[in-house]
């Protein structure tokens, strides 16, 4: 359902493909990248880039410059942030209130499965399980209203989270069936 003109920020935008695509759509796509020489290559095609870390103070500078946005994405980068709170908190000051925010990260309850724990050495420091997901991002006034499972690298979640009080999009079952598999599996217990 995006309109032209709508605000897209892509948080680990790296050299700017998955923005490209929004900004064919139309959308004004702005990518949060820290290495510079990576971030030029967004720039080279004409996607507005910041060479810094997502954070409160770089979502300040954002907001004052351009206001809110409506949508956040972070594709495998919410899963590299050693502090999540902070990471929100960032997100809620760019987020418009009928905004959402969409990550895509590994699954841990699929990498327990399948037993493929190189997730975690080679690739992605941190993975995640949705029954701490759901009281993080409660904590913070959100709500993850809808998660999918993804066929990448091994298995993948993708969740979208809004702010509480925002109702535009109905939430469905999937959270809930995906945290009765958790439990089922014991993610709800220290063992």
């Amino acid at each position: 359902g995006l309109k032209s003109n709508t605000k897209v920020i892509d948080v680990g935008s790296n050299n700017g493909l998955l923005l490209q695509e929004y900004k064919n759509l139309g959308c004004k796509a702005v990518g949060f990248e820290p290495c510079d020489r990576i971030a030029q290559k967004a720039r080279d095609k004409e996607i507005r880039t910041f060479s810094e870390f997502f954070n409160p103070l770089s979502a300040k500078n954002f907001a004052l410059q351009y206001r809110q946005c409506d949508l956040v994405v972070a594709t495998n980068s919410f899963a590299h942030n050693p502090d999540l709170n902070e990471f929100i908190e960032a997100i809620k000051i760019v987020l418009s209130i009928n905004g959402y925010f969409v990550f895509e990260n590994c699954y841990i309850l699929k990498s327990l499965i399948c037993n493929d724990l190189g997730q975690n050495y080679f690739d992605h420091f941190y993975q995640h399980n949705l029954l701490s997901l759901v009281r993080l991002f409660e904590k913070h006034d959100m709500e993850l209203f809808r998660v999918e499972y993804r066929n990448v690298q091994l298995c993948s979640i993708r969740g979208y989270v809004r702010f509480k009080n925002n109702q535009k999009i109905k939430k469905d079952n999937s959270v809930e069936e995906v945290i009765k598999k958790e439990i089922e599996f014991g993610l709800d217990t220290l063992e």
